[in-house]
């Protein structure tokens, strides 16, 4: 069972989920091997009598480097971004290319196969207006489990769940576009908002 601060009775935990409660953690990448176990996440409020997986460390390729950016030291746990005028477009390139004359490489950051959350993201709870449940309290925010960014399904109360980055942009003819996919939506989740500055440029 479960209380959150503001409730006024206690509800029972959820079962655990392997694609959200569950986080592989990995040990050093030798000869492009590596052993993963997976845990259930610490942060994770699931009730763990009630779900069963396997803890025995598997062996497992080491992580791959994604496009744009290409293996460091011949080790594919190292990777290292492509510098201005040239560019990757396969998984674990050993070396970027250059440019062709009279092109050039737009700054594209590709987020996949995810083990830990970006340091250059940011995420946090925020209670909606009027919310007596803190929620915020054991739901931090947004998460990366099975390779992607991804939010608890259960909780109680209604919360935003922030992830933020910054971009800098020095060109006056730059400009910025993303691409991403919404999947496994589940009734708790109202929505996907997307803001630049503040502005709201669309919902899903």
């Amino acid at each position: 069972m479960m209380a959150i601060p503001g409730s006024s009775l206690c509800t029972p935990r959820p079962g655990c989920l392997f694609d959200y409660d569950v986080t592989p953690y990995y040990q050093h990448c030798i000869n492009g091997k590596r052993l993963v176990e997976n845990r259930v996440r610490a942060e994770s409020f699931c009730d763990r009598t009630i779900f069963v997986f396997s803890k025995q460390a598997e062996e497992k390729p080491c992580a791959s480097c994604n496009p744009g950016s290409y293996v460091l030291n011949e080790s594919p746990s190292n990777c290292a971004k492509c510098n201005d005028g040239e560019y990757t477009n396969t998984t674990n390139a050993m070396q970027c290319k250059t440019c062709p004359a009279g092109s050039h490489s737009p700054k594209a950051v590709i987020y996949k196969n995810l083990e830990v959350m970006p340091t250059e993201f940011q995420t946090y709870c925020e209670r909606v207006v009027g919310e007596i449940l803190d929620t915020c309290s054991i739901l931090k925010g947004w998460i990366v489990a099975q390779g992607k960014f991804t939010v608890l399904p259960f909780f109680p109360g209604r919360v935003q769940l922030i992830l933020k980055t910054s971009v800098n942009i020095t060109d006056r003819q730059g400009r910025i576009e993303f691409n991403y996919v919404v999947k496994q939506a589940t009734p708790q989740v109202e929505g996907l908002k997307i803001r630049i500055d503040g502005i709201a440029t669309g919902n899903k």
